[in-house]
């Protein structure tokens, strides 16, 4: 069942990631509950996601307890105040953006900084997030749908996935994370991810390898 609640989140810049580069990443949920709340009906929810079951989940352990001490402001306005150098704005590095409230959606899309974000909920709960985020799809019949309704997509690839340019069944373009291929390429550098129609007709597709245990790449 797809929650229906609009989840404060939490911001913070994120100099040091080795795939992402330099953003303004936004945790959904100012609690654990919350977080996982946000991403209530994901089919990948239950072990196999990278974010609520790895480290990005313990780190937002580590935010939420600073934030309970008053330690540090995660608010939209705290995480710019310390993200000089942020190139983009990451939407749910960890929980569905789809949850996020409209105050904060109005503070992301008034900021110059482009977004790169993935929501599973692209046909139900997320369908307004077409302009911020891609359709994280589970496979590549749904991210042929999901772009005859408009949107850009991604799928999850196996861990042994090695090919730079494929078609899928409805012959959109499937280019798969240059990150991947060559780790120096950081999504700073690349924004195929980014929402929009600035990659819509070479990179309707992007395929995201595999490589948790048991789960799922979305950076």
């Amino acid at each position: 069942m797809v929650t229906k609640k609009r989840i404060p989140s939490m911001f913070v810049y994120s100099p040091n990631n080795r795939k992402t580069g330099r953003c303004l990443s936004q945790y959904v949920g100012e609690t654990r509950a919350d977080s996982l709340e946000s991403c209530k009906g994901c089919p990948y929810l239950d072990g196999k996601c990278y974010s609520q079951n790895g480290s990005v989940g313990w780190s937002h352990t580590s935010m939420i307890k600073a934030n309970d001490r008053g330690s540090q402001d995660y608010s939209f306005g705290g995480g710019l105040k310390r993200a000089g150098q942020a190139r983009f704005i990451r939407m749910g590095a960890i929980g569905d953006p789809s949850a996020t409230p409209v105050r904060e959606l109005k503070q992301i899309k008034s900021h110059p900084l482009p977004v790169i974000g993935y929501t599973h909920f692209w046909e139900t709960r997320g369908s307004h997030l077409k302009d911020l985020c891609l359709a994280s799809c589970g496979s590549i019949e749904e991210a042929d749908r999901a772009i005859a309704n408009g949107w850009r997509a991604t799928v999850v690839v196996p861990k042994d996935y090695n090919k730079p340019v494929a078609f899928s069944p409805d012959g959109n373009r499937i280019v798969f994370c240059p990150n991947a291929l060559n780790k120096k390429i950081q999504c700073e550098d690349c924004m195929i991810c980014e929402a929009g129609n600035k990659f819509q007709k070479s990179a309707p597709i992007v395929a995201l390898r595999d490589i948790s245990k048991g789960g799922i790449d979305n950076g």
